[in-house]
């Protein structure tokens, strides 16, 4: 069975206004939200007295959601703002449009054109990383999340073994430039999960920070990709 990624997460300062953010720059719809506690929830995040509020955000795709969580145990740590694309992690959020141009002008920030593409890149109330690509799409989607890892080959082969996604047999395009970087050394893969796509990169230069000591998944930033299955036959 091919991997279908049905959720992508971010943790944040404040629910509120990166809900706003995302809602009225990409035109999305907030479809509710719920509050996470408990021993199950504590028992999945990986942390003691873990809490928190999500928002979500849907885009035309059935089955698909954007989540915005805000932790009150433990507090997040502001680490998105200060990381560099190099480092260890989740390091960018990637969204299709169908026209650039609205959206650059929501965003204040300049149309650049790259590898015959039109596109833009920010950074969002928390400082994470996201770019936005104008493609064939109906209405705003999010379409790619990339990572930075230590070891290429062990991440492809958890991705694609382990969750099943496809390498995309087109080299990953470089787009480094959109963020000042130049004469790195790495190397870059692209798979796809379904709904979006995972792109690795495995930095030699510059040389990338490991995770910051003592990460938790509530410290700000983007949290996960998660797979998702309409039956328990489809999970086992």
């Amino acid at each position: 069975m091919s991997a279908r990624f049905n959720q992508v997460a971010i943790s944040v300062a404040d629910r509120e206004v990166s809900l706003a953010f995302y809602r009225d720059l990409f035109d999305l719809n907030h479809v509710g939200g719920t509050h996470f506690s408990g021993k199950a929830t504590e028992a999945v995040q990986g942390m003691k007295g873990a809490s928190s509020n999500c928002s979500w955000l849907m885009d035309d795709r059935p089955y698909f959601q954007f989540e915005i969580f805000q932790f009150d145990c433990p507090l997040g740590r502001t680490l998105a703002s200060n990381r560099q694309p190099q480092d260890i992690g989740y390091s960018r959020l990637i969204f299709s449009v169908p026209a650039l141009a609205p959206v650059a002008a929501r965003a204040g920030v300049e149309i650049l054109e790259l590898h015959g593409k039109r596109t833009l890149y920010l950074r969002d109330p928390d400082g994470i990383a996201v770019q936005i690509i104008e493609a064939d799409v109906p209405q705003a989607r999010l379409t790619g999340v990339a990572l930075s890892v230590p070891e290429l080959e062990i991440a492809k082969r958890s991705f694609v073994e382990g969750c099943g996604c496809t390498p995309l047999s087109a080299p990953a395009p470089d787009w480094g430039q959109l963020w000042g970087e130049t004469g790195a050394d790495k190397d870059m893969v692209l798979l796809d999960g379904g709904t979006v796509t995972l792109e690795l990169n495995q930095y030699r230069s510059p040389v990338p920070q490991p995770w910051a000591d003592g990460y938790t998944l509530a410290d700000h930033g983007i949290l996960n990709v998660a797979l998702g299955f309409e039956s328990a036959d489809d999970i086992r």
